[in-house]
Parts: C-alpha cells; structure tokens; sequence
C-alpha cells in the first residue's frame, strides 16, 4: 500500500498504483479475514478512483517537442537590416602593412576599449541569451528551451513548461519569418503544446492506506497486550574500545632557493622580435573577431567580447597570484595555509562519517550513504568509507552506486586488497551472484586462508553453488579460526556429505553411490550419520541389499538408534540375516524398546506373526507407543485373537488423545 501511494503521488503513476492496490487487495482475499472486508472495501473504492482519472500522454509530449527541435533549422528568418549587437562594430578600418603595426594597434586597443565591457538594464524577460543577429547561438536556444519543456514534462513542472515555450513563442515571432508555411506550423503546434495540461488530477490520499494502518495497530496493540512468556535479556556486549586516531606526522617542507640567472641579451631580442611579429600579424585579425558573450541576470545584461572575458579572466588569476603571494609572506610558508584548508577537511569529514555511523543504526541507509561518500577522500580510512558506502547503496538496491563506490575504494586501497574484495564478495551475494562469489572467495582463501569473515563467505558461496567438497576442505580452517561452534561445523559436514552422495547418485545412480562410498576413507565409511545416509539414498535407489549390509556393519561395529530406523523400509531378499543381527543386539546392549520394536516389523514382513506379536509386547512393556499398539493387533488378528487386538487398538488410541489432547 506504501509503494503504491509512493507510485501515485512521487512518480504519479496511476497505473502501476492500481496495480499495486489490485496485488494487495489479493493478498488480503488469501487471508480470508472476514474482519478486512472494510478495508477491501477501501481499496476497491481506490481502484475505481485512480481508474477515473485521465492520464496524459507525456510520451506523446515529448516526442512533440524533439520534433519541433529538429524543425528549428528549417525555419526562415525575417529581414532586418538593423545591427542589434553592440560588439559587431569594426571601427575604423586595419591595414594589412607589416610596417603600419604601430598604427593598427593603436587602432585596435582604442576599438577595445570602445566596447570592452556594456551593462545594460533588461527591461524585458523574453530575450535569447545571446545576441538576435547570431543565427546559429538563437537556434541553439530555441533547441535549449525545447530541452526544458521537454524535461519539465516527466516532472510535472507545469510552470517552467509553459514559461519555456512561451519564451519559444515570443523567440520565434520576434526574429522569424511568421509568414512563411513552415513558420506558422511550427507556432501552431508551439501553441497547441503550451496549451496541453501535463499534470494530472490525483486523489489527495487513498482511504484503504489509512485504514490499513489503523487495523495493523490495533492488532499489534492487542499482540502486545497478551502476556508475553519470561525471557531472559541478554546483557549487550560492550562496546570496543574506540581505535586510537593515527598520529599526524607533520613534515616540514624545505624550500630550496636557486640563484636567479642573469637574463641573456639574445633571449630578450628573440622575444621583442616575436611581440612585434605578434602585433604585425595577429593583432588586427583578432582585433576584428572578437567575439561576443553575454552574461545575463535578473535586471541586467554584461556584454563583453571574448578577448575581454579573456583579460577579465587574467587579472583575476594575478589578483588571486597577488593574495596568494601576500598569504605566504604572511605566514612565511604556504604549507601552514595548506594544512589549515586540509584539516578543515578532515574535521569535516570525521564528522560526517560520525553522523553517517548514527544513520547506519537507524537504519536509514540512503543518508549512510550520502555522509560516508561526501569527503570520503579527506577521511581518516577514505578505504573505510567507500566500502560502507558501497554496502549502504547495495542496501537500497542501488547497484551502480554500489559498484561506484567500490571501484573508488579499490583505487584507493592499494597492496591491501582483502577488505575491498570481501566487501565485493558480500555485495556478490546479496545479489545473489554464487558463481562470481565463489570465484572471489577462492581468491580470498589464497591470499588470507584462515580469515573468520572470508571462511564465512566461503560458507555461503559453496552451498549456493554446491561445491561440496569445497566446504569439507574449509571445514578444519573453520574450527582454527574459531568460526561457528562445533554442532554448527558438524552439521555442516554433514550436508556435505550428502550433498555429494546427491551428485554421486545423480551422476551414476547407485553404481555411482557403491562405487563412492567403496573410495571414501574408513573414517568416513565408520560415521554413523553417513551410514544412514548412504542407507537411505540406496534405498531410494532401490538398492535394498547393499543398504542392509552397510546398517548391519555399522550395527556389528557400534550400535546406534539411528541405524535402526531405515530398517523398517528394507525389501531384501535375505531378512533372517538382519534378524539375526537384531536378536545378537538385544543380547549385547540389552532390552532396548526400539530394537524389539524393529525386529517385531521386520518379523511381519515374512508373516512370523507370533514372534512378532512377542517382540512388540516386549517393546511395549518397556514403554507405551501408539504405533507399536497398532503393529501388535495387525499381528493379534493375523493369530485369530480379536479380543486382544481390539483392546490393544483401544490402548492405542487411549495413548494417541492423551498425548494429543482435543483443542
């Protein structure tokens, strides 16, 4: 309901918002909430509204627009023999005589200054940024505010669309030929679009979203007023110890001064040859050209030419050389004024990483985001902050911001790669990228084997990609790095082991699964978790002998429970042999209710039904089991003995409603 109000009114649209309504309206038809028809309710009402309102095309806006925008260079412009730029003027005419200098650039610096710089007051708002004669600088701004109308568009920005295209309309009537064909076409459809409304009239606020919330409060406050089952809080961790900031080594910069060296007559002469070349040839073609430009503001407009943005420009830089010189002899060394500037800097940029670090427990990662980038460069750990930053963008789903942030961060690390790489390898999973994990992760293992936050990471990426013998061989690094308990690496091992009896298995069925486990390592063919597993995966490959043989060795070597209950699935064709294991168990590890209960099914399977009736009695007499219960009257009715099957069916059931009360 959130994304779809977000939709409506940020992205205005009304579409996907309906969309959105009609996917949560079915979400709540799947709960069959009888107490959610008022909000379903509201939303249909939602639906239906959003469905009324008409959309604009913005698509067919835009492309009116760039149309007009290839149109502007067929558009003829009107006659006008006045001289509207005060910069045009070529003053008294230069002669092309080498010997005539002196006198063309008197004439040319008196044509400077004449119109070095003009400030007028702008009286009027519809004026192109450059002058009306410069036919090609008009079109481009024609073109520019075709742009703004044009990106106004998918922002709903309905003033500056219409003030672009009036500024096109009063452009375009003022310095062209509005009696031409192609002229009037092009104002037509300049008015038709200024007349187009781009913005859409939306439902203020959408009653099933308040309604929503309103029900998700209630119900989380009567969840919270329920009493609530005694728990122990653990004691938080303390904090670690802050890390103690690097000292600041300040080094002391050694100005080398050199003898200046006498300036050389020939030099000198070279140069004045080249001023006077200079001023022979050059200065009266650039004294004739040059340029124009116009800064505008709110009331006024700068005219200025080229050449004299030029000088402008060139005093500016020697009043900022001036300043700078007058800094140094005051300080007597730039390196106080430098460090000044970069510690600004750095205190900057500790403080945002400290303001990023409060938004990071807030959760509100598009700001970790925003803080760890700005002045990343200026931070104490620049490294630091960009892998942070990466890992907040990759938060918010933003992959090229995290990928940005990443690369900035490998640049900076230099030699010391492992945390740029172990951040990429998190990034790679959260995406769900296995493949490109794991190959970073083998990397990793290479360089840094025993490290806790790569074994982890290898974790992950091997059982997603199911490199099975991969993980096995990660597993005694794990238990040196002190990464997970021991149940937690146990546990681990073992899908393992079974991840790789599925590959045998599906590779060569049970040939593969004999041959596998013939290869395995008598340790590993003694762990009883894997006999039982191995059982089991024959027996799903219909493999029962080889299945039987393997649980009678692990029952001669040790006796386990859990090799007795694949047991019961067994289809052998030799079960006097399993039988006579289970008979020698009961001997050696004494009555045990599970063993008898096995060996009485086992004895049912080839219709021993006395024996069997007597191993689930003596099953039963060490313990009441409901399913022991039914096997024994199965048996008591194959003996003809009604009664006693019906009340050990009764027992039976009498256990089961004891154990599983009535709700």
């Amino acid at each position: 309901m959130k994304l779809a109000g977000r939709k409506l009114w940020s992205d205005q649209d009304v579409t996907t918002a309906a969309a959105l309504l009609k996917s949560a309206d079915a979400s709540l038809a799947d709960m069959n909430d009888p107490s959610l028809i008022t909000v379903r309710r509201a939303i249909t009402d939602d639906i239906a509204s959003l469905s009324a309102v008409s959309q604009v095309d913005y698509d067919g806006i835009i492309l009116k627009l760039n149309q007009l925008s290839n149109q502007v260079d067929n558009l003829r412009l009107a006659d006008n023999d006045s001289d509207g730029s005060p910069m045009d003027s070529d003053g008294e005419e230069l002669s092309s005589s080498i010997s005539e200098w002196r006198i063309n650039l008197q004439k040319s610096w008196q044509n400077f200054m004449d119109n070095f710089i003009a400030i007028r007051r702008r009286d009027d708002t519809a004026v192109p940024l450059l002058a009306p004669n410069q036919d090609i600088y008009l079109r481009e701004n024609i073109r520019s505010r075709l742009l703004v109308a044009a990106q106004a568009v998918p922002r709903h920005q309905e003033e500056t669309y219409r003030q672009a295209l009036e500024n096109v309309s009063t452009w375009v009537r003022a310095y062209y030929d509005t009696d031409d064909a192609t002229t009037k076409a092009f104002l037509d459809e300049v008015d038709q679009l200024s007349q187009q409304n781009i913005s859409m009239d939306l439902p203020e606020t959408l009653q099933s979203q308040a309604m929503l919330e309103k029900l998700m409060q209630t119900r989380v406050r009567n969840l919270l007023a329920q009493p609530a089952a005694g728990t122990t809080e653990a004691k938080p961790a303390p904090a670690p110890a802050p890390a103690p900031a690097p000292a600041l080594h300040l080094h002391r910069k050694v100005i080398l001064r050199q003898p200046r060296r006498k300036e050389n007559n020939h030099a000198k002469s070279v140069i004045t040859l080249c001023f006077a070349d200079c001023g022979d040839s050059g200065w009266p073609m650039i004294a004739g050209h040059q340029g124009y430009v116009l800064i505008q503001t709110d009331n006024y407009n700068i005219e200025t030419s080229v050449t004299g943005l030029a000088i402008i420009l060139i005093l500016a830089m020697v009043v900022l050389f001036a300043i700078e010189w007058l800094l140094r002899r005051i300080f007597r060394t730039g390196a106080h004024t430098r460090g000044w500037f970069v510690g600004r800097k750095r205190r900057r940029a500790r403080k945002q990483t400290e303001q990023a670090l409060l938004k990071l427990a807030e959760g509100d990662y598009q700001q970790v985001e925003k803080l760890m980038a700005k002045n990343a460069d200026h931070a104490e750990q620049p490294v630091v902050n960009y892998l942070l930053a990466a890992e907040a963008a990759q938060q918010r789903g933003d992959e090229a911001r995290a990928n940005q942030h990443l690369e900035r961060a490998a640049e900076l690390a230099g030699n010391d790669t492992i945390p740029v790489e172990i951040t990429r390898v998190r990034l790679q999973l959260a995406r769900n990228e296995n493949h490109a994990a794991r190959h970073g992760v083998d990397k990793l293992l290479e360089v840094t084997p025993r490290h806790p936050e790569v074994l982890r990471l290898a974790e992950q990426a091997y059982i997603r990609t199911g490199a099975w013998s991969s993980l096995l061989d990660i597993i005694p690094s794990m238990a040196k790095a002190h990464v997970g308990d021991e149940e937690h690496r146990a546990m681990l091992e073992q899908q393992a082991w079974i991840g790789l009896m599925d590959q045998a298995r599906a590779d060569n069925g049970s040939e593969g699964l004999r041959n596998w486990w013939k290869n395995q390592s008598r340790k590993t063919r003694h762990q009883v978790a894997l006999q039982v597993a191995m059982a089991e995966h024959l027996i799903e490959c219909d493999d029962h002998d080889t299945a039987q043989q393997i649980i009678i060795d692990g029952l001669k070597r040790q006796y386990d429970d859990r090799l007795l209950l694949p047991i019961p699935r067994l289809k052998t064709n030799n079960p006097e042999q399993l039988e006579k294991v289970l008979r020698q168990q009961i001997k050696n590890v004494g009555d045990r209710p599970l063993l008898w209960s096995t060996l009485g099914q086992s004895l049912m399977k080839h219709g021993e039904w006395q024996e069997a009736s007597l191993a689930f009695r003596a099953a039963l007499k060490q313990r009441p089991d409901a399913y022991d219960y039914a096997w024994l009257a199965d048996a008591l009715d194959r003996l003809h003995k009604p009664e006693e099957a019906a009340a050990m069916r009764r027992d039976g059931l009498m256990l089961t409603l004891q154990n599983n009360p009535p709700q």
